[in-house]
């Protein structure tokens, strides 16, 4: 036997949680906005990266005072509910209304908590404004951790914004077609008297809302996110040695920040001996994938044609003679080619040697005006001009009688 219904005397949601209320509704149009502002924004010159990167940061920053009122919400709903549901709404209906509220609050600690994690496992650009950490314990920058958490925040903001319109649509229906108070409830908080019944208890209606958001996760977790970048391709050909492993990575500047990108892809083909003939200790020709460079969250625009220009020169190529250096070092000494444009680098690097293997560590900054990379970024505050070059590399001395030439 359902238990009896009580009459609600007429007050409805109090003064906190409507301001609370309205307040996520504001935040949240706020917040979709900037979002589509910031992707849909061009960036061809200097100044409309700065106006993306800001309307971005202004996003992700109205992201961290959602999750701040989401948590805020999901204690006083648990503490202090709000007025029961009326009698006139069937038992079903209570618990559906019961199940959404529930779903959008998750929904205000999901989007923006997921949002932080793919900002966090990213590099560059837009960092959030105020007292919010960049980074998280234990969550390197890591490409395949921030395309899972990208995944898993873009739906979330699907499943937020269905949520959204299903609560928004129900509680117009309510006021227009069945004419109960319970739009006013929340508008007013004063309403005329009317019967409510029970709530269904908090585990039924919290529960299923984790559900939905569980399963969410999972299909976006599921879902395919592109071809994953091959690691290192090692070098071949005439060379003396065989590439093992190593890692090429460029850092440049973007809004006063350094931000590192790593090539996947690339070969190197050495001929080394380290005593020197007339000067020279050999020829080093490295091919890179340009294609490859993964450099966070600007990657796409880095790879088009404002900057590195990806499909129209897919292959950048060092040449270089082997040299002694300075301080017992040594110096490839020769021409990069990139963009199309093919200018001197001379590269100082170290190298240990043992037996036969050896360790390779070089660095050198280049100046991306060299190679007409972002000519229209003219601005040095906004994207710099130098870009730091790291390699690194071990490599043996090939067998000839194993080793396919």
């Amino acid at each position: 036997m359902a238990p009896p219904a009580q009459t609600d005397p007429g007050i409805g949601h109090d003064g906190p949680a409507r301001f609370l209320h309205w307040l996520t509704v504001l935040l949240i149009l706020a917040m979709y906005a900037l979002g589509l502002a910031a992707r849909n924004w061009p960036m061809a010159t200097g100044a409309e990266f700065a106006v993306k990167a800001t309307l971005f940061s202004a996003h992700k920053t109205l992201g961290m005072m959602v999750l701040a009122v989401g948590l805020l919400r999901i204690l006083r709903a648990v503490l202090r509910p709000g007025p029961p549901p009326l009698a006139s709404h069937p038992p079903l209906l209570r618990w559906i209304a019961g199940m959404v509220h529930w779903a959008l609050y998750v929904a205000l600690v999901a989007v923006p908590a997921t949002g932080w994690l793919h900002h966090a496992t990213s590099t560059g650009f837009a960092p959030i404004w105020g007292p919010f950490p960049q980074t998280l314990p234990l969550l390197p920058r890591d490409p395949a951790l921030s395309a899972l958490f990208g995944a898993m925040h873009r739906a979330a903001v699907v499943v937020l914004a269905g949520l959204a319109l299903a609560h928004a649509g129900g509680a117009l229906l309510h006021h227009w077609r069945d004419r109960d108070p319970t739009l006013m409830r929340m508008i007013t908080g004063r309403v005329p008297p009317a019967p409510t019944a029970p709530r269904p208890p908090l585990a039924a209606r919290a529960l299923p809302a984790l559900a939905i958001w569980a399963a969410a996760f999972a299909i976006a977790a599921l879902m395919p996110r592109g071809t994953p970048v091959a690691e290192l391709a090692v070098g071949s050909g005439r060379g003396d040695w065989v590439v093992e492993e190593g890692e090429l990575a460029i850092t440049v500047t973007q809004l006063g920040q350094p931000v590192t990108g790593r090539f996947a892809r690339w070969s190197a083909e050495i001929a080394f001996d380290p005593r020197p003939v007339a000067g020279r200790n050999g020829e080093v020709r490295v091919e890179i994938d340009v294609s490859s460079l993964t450099l966070g969250m600007v990657t796409d625009e880095v790879l088009g044609p404002m900057f590195l220009d990806a499909a129209r020169h897919p292959v950048a190529l060092f040449a270089a003679t082997l040299r002694p250096g300075p301080e017992g070092g040594y110096l490839a000494d020769g021409a990069l080619t990139l963009h199309g444009v093919t200018a001197p680098v001379r590269l100082p690097f170290t190298l240990e040697l043992e037996g036969g293997r050896a360790r390779m560590a070089g660095r050198v900054t280049l100046d991306r005006r060299d190679f007409r990379i972002g000519e229209t970024f003219v601005d040095e505050a906004t994207v710099g001009f130098p870009v730091e070059v790291a390699v690194r590399l071990t490599a043996r001395r090939r067998d000839r009688a194993t080793d396919e030439p």
